[in-house]
């Protein structure tokens, strides 16, 4: 991360090497609903109704940062800024509709930062959410999944508003989801895949990410 940027990094320029910053998280959950045994045997139950959940999440600032090296190659490891994060989260499952149950999911992160010591450079709190539309059949469930992004305010430097307009960040990426259930491992597989669709003060992307997911009895 470039000293003159904020959370959102410029454009890569060389390659960076060693340890980034952690990321710790508690939560709390609750399902509100009523499980149904699948129709495909040998599948998860379909746990249809409501399900809640709260958090606070915490990036400490001890990745590799050097000022020399974000200022001159616009990349790092670390990114030197304190970041304390609450959260908020629902998922619903429908009754059958398509197949056994479409499901709407949403992660709320409201992200508060410090400054950063280095460069004096403030980045204004940042609401991010996590999305997604699945539809669930047997072991697999697919659909279409997202994330939006914006800034509740303007960046400062040395407590001045960054200018124009303190580089408010806001984005949009737009995407798919798959995943599959393997209940004899107790074992759950995700691949999500998507794209910037809407940039404001903020590097264009294509990510992919593949999770692996096992029950600890």
């Amino acid at each position: 991360m470039a000293p003159n940027a904020g959370v959102f990094s410029p454009p890569n320029r060389g390659p960076a090497l060693g340890a980034g910053d952690p990321y710790f998280e508690i939560a709390w959950s609750r399902y509100l609903g009523t499980p149904r045994p699948p129709r495909v045997p040998g599948s998860f139950p379909i746990l249809e109704g409501l399900t809640v959940s709260a958090g606070l999440g915490v990036v400490l600032p001890v990745g590799q940062y050097k000022v020399q090296q974000v200022t001159q190659q616009g990349i790092g490891m670390g990114n030197n800024i304190f970041d304390i994060a609450p959260s908020a989260a629902m998922t619903y499952m429908t009754p059958p509709i398509v197949a056994e149950g479409t499901e709407f999911s949403a992660k709320v992160y409201w992200n508060t930062y410090r400054t950063n010591s280095a460069t004096q450079y403030q980045t204004a709190d940042l609401i991010n959410v996590d999305f997604a539309i699945s539809e669930r059949y047997g072991r697999w469930q697919a659909g279409i999944t997202g994330f939006y992004a914006f800034q509740l305010g303007g960046d400062k430097q040395f407590g001045v508003t960054i200018p124009p307009d303190g580089r408010r960040t806001e984005l949009l990426l737009l995407g798919g989801v798959v995943a599959y259930d393997m209940p004899e491992f107790g074992m759950a597989m995700k691949a999500k895949a998507v794209r910037s669709v809407w940039v404001e003060n903020a590097v264009r992307s294509t990510s992919v990410v593949v999770g692996f997911f096992k029950k600890v009895n």
